[in-house]
């Protein structure tokens, strides 16, 4: 898949330690992001609002822990940063996807 993008040795090396992330990330996504146009399209900012909390809350949980256990075991390179990054945003993405399925059944819709 990476080929498609560039024809560079160097970077196709660099780049596949990363892409289990890359396949996944539209698994996670696509969760969050139809929740939130459902919910916007509904108007209810509020629940917006409380999702976007906890998923910032889950992101940044899982981002200090994991930096904190890099530094412990003398791991602290760019390449675990970024897996660190993506994890993190990862969980960002699950509070979100995880929030918004639960929270569904106590929005009420704008009737027209």
């Amino acid at each position: 898949m990476l080929r498609l993008f560039t024809k560079d040795i160097e970077v196709v090396e660099a780049c596949s330690q990363f892409l289990p992330w890359l396949i996944l990330m539209p698994l996670f996504g696509v969760v969050a992001f139809t929740w939130d146009g459902i919910f916007i399209g509904a108007m209810a900012t509020k629940l917006i609002r409380n999702t976007m909390i906890w998923s910032v809350v889950a992101f940044f949980t899982v981002w200090n822990i994991g930096l904190y256990l890099l530094r412990s075991r003398g791991y602290d390179t760019d390449v675990n940063s970024i897996h660190l990054l993506l994890a993190a945003y990862f969980s960002h993405l699950a509070a979100r996807s995880i929030y918004q399925t639960i929270r569904y059944r106590r929005v009420q819709m704008i009737p027209d």
